[in-house]
């Protein structure tokens, strides 16, 4: 697992700066409707799912955690078909579902840190994203009629401050995987 994580750091940094990308154009279109942000929300989930299951069928010989990913790469992936699909339809029920996304996907994160606890330094971070995952899925669930803009801002800072985690995580593995070699 500890050489596909470090040969794919380059996926994780992708996975961050779409994120990152992501959250700052969400704050600086706060005005645009919910459902062009659901467009945005649902092109971002395909490309991080896809780049999730690339990551794990890239390595899947050599992973013990192949079935978390999956589920992670999976749920992000059928996310954001729906969110493409009928945002207009699904208001409220996009709502739902994003925040059942953050929470199983915060849960994932979670059991991702722990396996890889003595693989990489800072795996804390993982963990931490996964917390502020949670967070936010419950947050979603237990308010779906809170106000677009607040509902915008608040995904768009969670974005950022995934993006910037998935950012550090990936030098921290390529760095590693340096000092591996010499």
């Amino acid at each position: 697992m500890l050489h596909s994580l470090v040969r794919n750091w380059w996926v994780i940094l992708l996975r961050g700066f779409i994120a990152l990308v992501y959250g700052i154009i969400a704050f600086i279109w706060p005005g645009i409707t919910l459902i062009t942000l659901l467009y945005f929300l649902g092109f971002y989930l395909i490309a991080d799912g896809l780049l999730g299951l690339f990551t794990v069928i890239s390595s899947w010989g050599h992973r013990e955690d192949k079935w978390i990913l999956v589920l992670d790469g999976l749920l992000s992936l059928g996310v954001g078909l729906i969110a493409l699909r009928s945002p207009i339809e699904a208001g409220i029920a996009i709502i739902f579902i994003v925040g059942f996304w953050a929470i199983l996907g915060g849960i994932t994160k979670i059991a991702f840190a722990i396996h890889v606890r003595s693989e990489i330094k800072g795996e804390g971070w993982i963990a931490f994203s996964g917390v502020l995952s949670i967070l936010l899925g419950f947050f979603l669930m237990a308010n779906p009629l809170a106000g677009s803009v607040s509902l915008i801002w608040l995904i768009a800072s969670f974005s950022i401050v995934i993006g910037f985690i998935w950012i550090v995580t990936a030098f921290r593995v390529r760095s590693f995987g340096r000092r591996l070699r010499y």
